[in-house]
């Protein structure tokens, strides 16, 4: 539909943290050389706190499985839901605050793997892709709900996607991610390029700015000819 676009979000996707910066991340969060990393990014209210406990569940089942995982959590959280996500995930899960923007990207590189937490239900649906872009540029393995980006997505080649999103589902794929190094970078590279191809904030901009123009010569919602004097009037 030409009288139609879809603007997606933009980012600047030239720069990517060096492997270096990476580890060194790894390393400032104490993690044991055993231990996967996965990191959420955002703070919790309402409308997610049912989604992020299946992820800090998913989290601790993991560790009760076997396999040694620490959930770094940003952001802000409300006092009422630090309480009910700590008695979810227990010392499994570092919950770093609010912290700067521009370390974001560092911690973001850092983990093996990052979930976008939820099921493919009419809220994922038509929500704003929130933290998934930044996720998808981090060129991380990334695990998010079958709908909204997840139904552009290459499923198995830019990002695994959840149906249900119980905590069972989400651990079911951080250990196929864990248990294939092949399948962790063919994901990784996937999700660069998606994002590269997809979020490049100048390509974005630059097919907005494209649509308008090819919108002045239409007849619009005030007839064949746009008013001269789009002020509102004083009453």
């Amino acid at each position: 539909d030409a009288s139609a676009h879809l603007l997606l979000p933009g980012l600047d996707t030239s720069q990517l943290p060096s492997d270096v910066g990476a580890r060194a991340e790894r390393t400032a969060l104490g993690l044991r050389p055993d231990e996967k990393l996965i990191v959420y990014t955002g703070s919790t209210t309402f409308a997610n706190l049912a989604d992020v406990k299946c992820l800090t569940l998913a989290v601790k089942l993991l560790n009760k499985g076997g396999q040694p995982t620490r959930l770094i959590r940003t952001g802000h959280q409300p006092s009422e839901y630090q309480v009910i996500l700590a008695e979810v995930g227990g010392d499994f899960v570092t919950d770093l605050g609010f912290i700067p923007k521009q370390r974001l990207p560092l911690l973001l590189a850092a983990a093996d793997v990052l979930v976008q937490p939820g099921a493919a239900d009419s809220f994922n649906a038509y929500r704003l892709p929130s933290k998934l872009p930044e996720f998808l540029c981090a060129g991380r393995p990334t695990l998010m709900p079958a709908t909204n980006i997840g139904a552009i997505i290459r499923a198995g080649q830019e990002a695994l996607l959840l149906e249900s999103s119980t905590p069972q589902e989400i651990v079911r794929r951080c250990q196929e991610v864990f248990s294939d190094p092949e399948l962790a970078s063919r994901l990784a590279r996937g999700a660069r390029t998606f994002a590269q191809v997809h979020f490049d904030i100048e390509t974005n901009t630059g097919g907005l700015v494209r649509f308008y123009d090819s919108l002045r010569d239409r007849p619009g919602v005030f007839g064949e000819h746009a008013p001269a004097n789009h002020e509102v009037p004083v009453l």
